[in-house]
């Protein structure tokens, strides 16, 4: 997905095809975006639900909160930043995720 912020609807579209950006690739690139945006809504709900019980677990009966693996680490680093710094990472996140699921 190649989109860019200053691209407007009737714009000659990104790909070279020589169509307007919403005859080509917009919707494409719309559902793209609400595919990841999905995922990392999953990801997220998920990630917050684990730790927050394993956070629980420590306080209460002193379990060991299990260290993160390298996807779990490198998402919160982002989501953080996200929050801290009110960028729009997105993009960055979604070229990790794509490079994680090549491999």
């Amino acid at each position: 997905m190649n989109i860019k912020k200053d691209i407007g609807v009737n714009d000659p579209c990104y790909c070279k095809s020589g169509k307007k950006y919403k005859k080509c690739c917009l919707r494409k690139d719309e559902e793209k975006q609400q595919e990841l945006r999905n995922k990392l809504n999953a990801l997220t709900t998920e990630n917050i639900k684990n730790y927050m019980a394993e956070l629980y677990d420590s306080i209460f009966y002193g379990t060991p909160i299990a260290p993160m693996d390298k996807e779990e680490s490198d998402f919160l680093t982002w989501f953080q930043k996200d929050i801290n710094e009110g960028e729009n990472n997105l993009k960055e996140y979604e070229n990790k995720l794509a490079l994680t699921n090549k491999s």
